[in-house]
């Protein structure tokens, strides 16, 4: 963005921006966000007070940002993650208990949905060219770094031990399963800023540009060869990163 900055406004009623992802082009920016409504108390009249329920999705246009579309829908709520496809054809918002809920990308019309069977949360991620939907479950365990007054500037604990993790390719026509990995432990850092409950789940899904591979993170850092369905490589690194 250069010097150049701007505040995007989600309108009146809607709070703050929670899952934040662009297209592929850079053309679209999608939001899950919060949306204000009324409490209504048991004799049907309003209170003062506004209760915060993530439900919105809001579309960007890059070049002007402007929304273009504007939904609220219940079945947003509990999202922690969020992918564009190419085209903004598809939008995918990734929930708790092994749920995708997939939107069609210009009506933000529902269009489905994923169900991996886990209890743990999703992150979905499309391939550049939106052939391939990467779905990768998301335990929550494993090393925690945490801002600490200590020469590394992290502490380091661990939640659990290690979860297994699940990875499954979708082809994004009919969203039918086309392979499936497992990592005997699936863990994944959460770095902790300043305050203890501010906290940042760093990205665990990239397709290479070509889309023929796919960075995984867990055990360590993984690539795996799609057409194949092999690991390539796996990247590990004990302690503190430099």
């Amino acid at each position: 963005f250069g010097e150049e900055f701007r505040a995007l406004t989600l309108g009146e009623g809607f709070g703050n921006a929670r899952r934040l992802a662009f297209s592929p082009e850079g053309d679209t920016l999608a939001a899950v966000h919060e949306v204000l409504e009324p409490i209504v108390r048991d004799d049907g009249t309003r209170s003062g007070a506004r209760r915060i329920i993530d439900k919105g999705l809001a579309v960007f246009e890059t070049e002007s940002w402007e929304v273009r579309k504007q939904i609220t829908n219940p079945d947003l709520r509990g999202c922690t993650a969020l992918a564009v496809s190419r085209d903004t054809r598809w939008i995918a918002t990734g929930h708790a208990k092994g749920i995708v809920r997939l939107w069609e990308g210009r009506s933000l019309e529902p269009a489905g949905t994923l169900d991996l069977k886990t209890e743990a949360a999703v992150v979905p991620c499309f391939s550049p060219d939106g052939s391939r939907l990467a779905v990768l479950t998301q335990p929550a365990n494993s090393p925690v770094w945490r801002y600490a007054p200590t020469p590394e500037g992290f502490e380091f604990g661990r939640q659990q031990t290690g979860d297994a993790c699940e990875l499954v390719l979708f082809e994004t026509e009919k969203f039918e399963p086309l392979k499936r990995f497992r990592f005997e432990d699936g863990t994944f850092r959460t770095y902790h800023a300043n305050r203890p409950a501010v906290s940042l789940n760093p990205g665990r899904l990239a397709f290479t540009p070509d889309g023929k591979r796919l960075l995984v993170g867990c055990n360590g850092v993984v690539l795996i060869d799609i057409a194949e369905g092999k690991i390539v490589r796996q990247f590990q690194h004990e302690g503190p990163l430099e």
